[in-house]
């Protein structure tokens, strides 16, 4: 498994020159806005906090991730494809979690 850089990661926004930037810390990752007058409201603006916000999760989300892929395991086996819920008929698709991990630790 690849090694990430341990969270919690955070996001500050910080002004540039000709916009604004979403920092991704500890990471030194920057998600930039580079036009004159970007206001918080506009699509772009959003679209760019919220992709910080959702990469400074990452390491929070990888866990969950690693935990529930245990849990499943541990209730179905190693080759459990999904989990339904007894009580609420949920389902788990395990093999999606899977495929998240892979994705986040295959070079």
């Amino acid at each position: 498994m690849s090694e990430h850089t341990a969270g919690p990661w955070t996001v500050t926004t910080v002004k540039t020159s000709i916009g604004h930037a979403h920092k991704i810390e500890p990471i030194n990752a920057c998600i930039y806005v580079d036009h004159r007058g970007a206001l918080e409201t506009d699509s772009k603006t959003v679209t760019a906090a919220a992709n910080a916000r959702l990469l400074a999760a990452a390491p929070d989300m990888f866990a969950a991730l690693l935990s529930c892929l245990e849990h499943c395991e541990k209730e179905g086996g190693s080759d459990v494809a999904l989990i339904v819920d007894d009580n609420s008929g949920h389902m788990l698709d395990v093999e999606m979690i899977r495929a998240a991990i892979k994705k986040a630790t295959t070079p």
